[in-house]
This record gives structure tokens, C-alpha cells and sequence, in this order.
């Protein structure tokens, strides 16, 4: 499964520093409770301020598949910048049911962030495969 999405998500953070769901999202629903799901996300980001940090991850329905804190990992870089970024990860879901899998981000207090700055296209892809 795939979804493409052209629209900018826009969040600013005035006050907390919570995770804060996107607009990239793709359900999936597997045919064998075996079964590992792949999904991979890429899109671009721009973030406000050069001590702006943001944190990504993804969630499986209510899951954090990340850490609690820092998710996949911390977008740093000591300018307001956009740039292409992905994350990627081996679910094992156990289950037959319908999934929805989900980035999430978070900004520091007092700053914000972009995706799919200028209508770039974003994607997120879930590939189901046994083992």
C-alpha cells in the first residue's frame, strides 16, 4: 500500500513539545498474522531557527515504534533549512486486522516546522512480506 500526499503540513509549537501527528499516513491490513510489515516515509521538512530540534517518528495506530523522546532520531542543523528526509522501519504487527501507520514529529517550544514545503510530494509505503 501507498500514499502520496502534495499538501504542506505546517505546525508551530508555541507552548509544548508533544508529538504531533502528520498528514503522511497509509493502512494496511495483513493477510497473515506472520507476517513483517515494511514501511518507509520520505518527505521534506523545514524547521524555524537555527536552535530549532525536531524529533520524528512512527506510530502504529496508538504505538510509538520509536522512543518515547527522540522517536528515529533528531533533525538538528544550526539554520532554518529544508531537506529531503526518510525513516524506515521492520514492523512485526501480529495481527490480521486493519493498520494504520503514521509519522509523527515534534518541535522544540517556540518554533516550527513544515512538510512538504512548496507542495513537494510525500510518500509513505507499507509492504507486507513473510519471512
Amino acid at each position: 500500500k501507498s500514499a502520496n500526499f502534495t499538501q504542506q503540513f505546517a505546525h508551530n509549537s508555541s507552548s509544548g513539545t508533544g508529538w504531533v501527528a502528520t498528514n503522511i499516513t497509509v493502512d494496511i491490513t495483513p493477510t497473515s498474522a506472520s507476517s513483517k510489515i515494511y514501511v518507509r516515509a520520505d518527505y521534506n521538512i523545514w524547521k524555524s531557527g537555527s536552535s530549532a530540534q525536531i524529533n520524528m517518528t512512527l506510530y502504529r495506530d496508538s504505538t510509538n515504534l520509536g522512543g518515547s523522546y527522540y522517536g528515529f532520531g533528531e533533525f538538528a542543523i544550526n539554520a532554518a533549512y529544508a531537506l529531503q528526509h526518510n525513516l524506515a522501519y521492520n514492523d512485526s504487527p501480529n495481527t490480521t486486522s486493519q493498520i494504520t501507520y503514521k509519522v509523527y514529529a515534534r518541535v522544540q517550544a517556540g518554533h516550527h516546522f513544515n512538510m512538504g514545503v512548496n507542495n513537494v510530494p510525500t510518500n509513505i509505503t507499507a509492504w507486507e512480506y513473510s519471512t
